[in-house]
């Protein structure tokens, strides 16, 4: 539900619903589930990809409307229907309630902006960077490979492109190898230096050096990064608009990731001190700009373990507040700071809300590609760790019940001892008597 729907062919519909309802499949050849669509129109917008064609069809009973491929549809509901069908047809289906876009949403004009900003790439190295953008690792790296054995002229290019995908596909070695030869071959064949691409190699270099957490690794990725921010120009100096907001970003990201391996040496204050010099630099740029809500992921890390718990809960309660509403980093970075919020609940002991939090990053990242390559080992870390939370919120309930059972034991027993003592006593005067 709330995601978007692309026809990419002409979609045949009927405003009678009796015509749609005899098109879903037979009973006994229901081995899919049947779908009615259902779309809601607004006929008053000038913007009508659709028409009625009863008048021109050779079926004028179905009451046929035609709409345009690649016109796009929100997903508003989807609910079971239990309507008896009166023709052969299954008697229980899913309705699926569209609603038709009249304009592009906010999503789709950030993958229209993005192809639209690489004119001089082809088709093929925009998808390539589009899918490494959104996450799809996997595909960004074939279509770095099919470019470096097609095209002698983005060989380059694909090489740094293979270097990024492969740092984020946690393949490390092979990420420092090709940054290596994408560096050297930019060395000989750019002599003017362009300062962004220098930059983005020296980035993704030390970021892999980074994803390895060896002690001489981390030293190696704060050398990269600090080559990375020496390749960038002051901001002053950058006279277009563009070029300005750009080099805002790049100190952005380089201090962020300055700070992350400062916080893998334990460093805390020092990776405290360049998360602040990132957000300075976040301050910067267009309101809402979403580089700044995901600082706040890796910078509430180092706030949870500083001990700051209220300041990394706001931070990552923001992050989460805006990755849900734009969503432009697809499921994966929903995961990432529902695991955080779990983290950061989990040190002020509010155990049910790091339960929520966990089965969220469960649901999120299982509504994706990265589930399918998650590590088995992973995978069971989750499970337990979610089976601990539940037996942590489980055991104050079982200690109360216990508690109540010691107490209702301890009177039985002083009960019994007062009797005990009555009758003894009763001996005595009967004794004595």
């Amino acid at each position: 539900q709330n995601k978007y729907l692309s026809i990419n062919t002409f979609f045949s519909t009927s405003t009678d619903r009796g015509v749609a309802e005899a098109f879903l499949p037979p009973l006994d050849q229901n081995v899919v589930q049947p779908v009615l669509f259902r779309l809601r129109v607004n006929t008053v917008n000038e913007i009508q990809p659709f028409t009625d064609i009863k008048t021109c069809s050779n079926f004028p009973d179905e009451n046929e409307t035609l709409f345009i491929p690649g016109t796009i549809f929100l997903i508003s509901t989807i609910t079971e229907s239990s309507y008896e069908v009166k023709t052969h047809t299954s008697s229980k289906y899913w309705i699926v309630d569209l609603e038709l876009c009249n304009t592009h949403p906010r999503e789709l004009n950030t993958t229209f902006e993005y192809f639209n900003q690489s004119n001089n790439l082809s088709t093929l190295a925009k998808l390539a960077g589009f899918s490494r953008h959104i996450g799809k690792y996997d595909t960004a790296h074939r279509c770095y490979e099919t470019l470096f054995l097609e095209t002698g002229k983005n060989c380059i290019d694909s090489i740094f492109g293979m270097a990024q995908t492969a740092c984020h596909m946690n393949h490390c070695e092979r990420s420092i190898e090709l940054s290596e030869i994408a560096y050297k071959l930019y060395s000989i064949f750019y002599k003017d230096k362009p300062w962004d691409i220098f930059y983005y190699i020296h980035q993704g270099w030390g970021l892999a050096f980074l994803k390895k957490k060896e002690t001489k690794s981390l030293d190696l990725a704060l050398k990269q990064l600090e080559k990375a921010l020496c390749c960038l120009p002051e901001p002053s100096t950058c006279v277009d608009k563009v070029r300005l907001q750009q080099c805002h970003e790049c100190y952005a990201l380089g201090y962020a990731i300055i700070g992350s391996i400062y916080r893998e040496m334990q460093e805390y204050p020092r990776s405290k001190q360049q998360y602040d010099k990132a957000l300075r630099h976040c301050s910067e740029l267009p309101q809402g700009h979403p580089y700044v809500y995901y600082l706040y992921i890796p910078f509430g890390k180092t706030l949870r373990i500083m001990k700051e718990y209220n300041q990394a809960i706001d931070y990552h309660t923001q992050a989460l507040n805006f990755i849900e509403k734009e969503y432009l980093f697809g499921h994966y970075e929903l995961a990432r700071v529902h695991r955080a919020l779990g983290l950061d609940y989990a040190e002020i002991c509010q155990y049910e809300l790091v339960l929520k939090q966990h089965l969220k990053e469960a649901v999120a990242m299982y509504n994706t590609m990265e589930w399918m390559n998650l590590l088995p080992a992973r995978k069971q870390k989750m499970a337990e760790e979610i089976e601990r939370i539940q037996n942590t919120l489980v055991m104050p309930v079982l200690m109360e019940k216990s508690e109540k059972e010691k107490s209702a034991n301890s009177l039985e027993k002083k009960m019994a001892k007062r009797k005990i003592t009555k009758k003894i006593e009763k001996e005595k005067r009967r004794k004595l008597q």
